[in-house]
């Protein structure tokens, strides 16, 4: 569906315009004739940056429908405006297209769901739930804090690392530049036939191995954004690099704090908006981008539908530490297990962002140590032979 703008004169010789959804201009110009109206104008309205904008923008559409909602407007006024472009010219055709669907008699997230495909299935299960209770404007307002929330921490993860990635890379560059260009001619131009000083010794290993070292360290790299890329698009293929990339200690504990925070995120955002423990369960389950810890939280909706209590289902996950699990059971049996999931997210995502400050701060001086040192070795395996040469001389 497209949408366009019309300009013309109604059956009372009114001007008008306004915006039209059609899948084809002669659609459109068909509707606009059978209403009586006179055209005109009819283009497809298009803005020039709608084609560099990201094609994505369900986190905006969320905070917009959800602050139209708390100020007290109906969900279909509340697309109507979203639909005319006041509340952004980003996200008109897609408000257009769901207060069109909406009209049709579509529930809100079937529309989601249509028009934002790449939406987080765990958004659009809460606006199913939201729907379904009467609490669409609480659980929009939960999500829109969500979202904004991860934007916080995503910007502050980018941030905190582009400098530290940046320099490694960098120096990698240089390493093999030196190593691979400038190192061969200096050493043509030097006798390296009578006792080599050690660093040159270092010097002449490492300008046979460090070169290939860095070309493999590149492909590596370009061999996991493949296999991220597949990943996504191909389930037997992320089943198979899941189960692999839990086998690799490194990348097992960032996917286990992934894992960790979206449990967290998960269980609180859904018990604060009403669901019971399976559903919120079920939301979570869905949410985990790692097949292999999907499964472990199958299993334990599985123990909660046996009987099982929830402390001891989740321990059993294996994804939070030994205190989040003693703390858990204990609400478990106070029943203030939805207080408490918020306590524990927000003391995980603060230690996260201390961790991370603190990691990068040790990582940025050793990066620059060890290269440091790689750059000592090579002035002195270029300087020594020069200087044993004059003292020959």
């Amino acid at each position: 569906m497209k949408n366009f703008f019309y300009k013309g004169i109604d059956l009372n010789g009114k001007e008008i315009s306004g915006y039209l959804l059609a899948e084809d201009k002669s659609i459109a110009e068909n509707i606009l004739n059978n209403k009586g109206i006179i055209i005109e104008k009819i283009v497809n309205h298009r803005f020039f940056f709608n084609y560099m904008k990201p094609k994505n923008n369900f986190e905006f559409f969320i905070k917009s429908l959800s602050d139209l909602l708390s100020s007290g407007l109906p969900l279909t006024d509340a697309l109507e405006f979203i639909s005319n472009g006041k509340a952004g010219k980003s996200i008109q055709n897609e408000g257009l297209n769901i207060f069109e669907d909406i009209k049709n008699g579509n529930p809100l997230h079937v529309s989601m769901k249509k028009f934002f495909p790449y939406a987080s299935k765990f958004h659009l299960s809460l606006i199913t739930t939201g729907e379904s209770s009467g609490n669409l404007d609480k659980t929009l307002k939960l999500i829109s804090e969500m979202i904004n929330e991860n934007k916080r921490i995503k910007s502050e993860l980018i941030s905190t690392l582009t400098y530290p990635v940046i320099l490694f890379f960098s120096m990698l560059l240089l390493l093999y530049f030196i190593l691979e260009f400038a190192l061969p001619r200096m050493l043509n131009v030097m006798d390296l036939s009578g006792k080599i000083p050690l660093p040159t010794a270092i010097l002449l290993i490492s300008g046979n191995v460090l070169p290939t070292v860095i070309i493999a360290i590149f492909y590596l790299i370009i061999f996991i954004l493949i296999l991220i890329a597949l990943k996504n698009r191909i389930y037997f293929f992320q089943k198979f690099i899941d189960k692999i990339f839990l086998n690799i200690p490194l990348i097992k504990q960032l996917i286990i704090i992934s894992s960790r925070r979206v449990l967290l995120q998960g269980y609180t955002i859904g018990l604060s908006g009403g669901l019971n423990i399976s559903e919120v369960s079920v939301l979570v389950m869905n949410s985990m981008p790692n097949l292999q810890i999907k499964e472990r939280i199958k299993l334990l909706i599985n123990k909660i539908e046996e009987g099982n209590s929830f402390s001891k289902a989740i321990e059993d996950t294996s994804l939070l530490n030994a205190q989040q699990v003693a703390s858990i059971k204990i609400a478990d049996e106070t029943d203030k297990i939805t207080e408490n999931f918020e306590l524990l997210k927000n003391q995980f995502e603060l230690k996260l962002s201390v961790t991370l400050k603190s990691t990068v701060k040790i990582i940025e001086p050793l990066i620059l140590i060890f290269f440091g040192i790689i750059i000592l070795v090579l002035a002195l395996g270029i300087i020594l032979p020069v200087l044993n040469a004059t003292s020959m001389l």
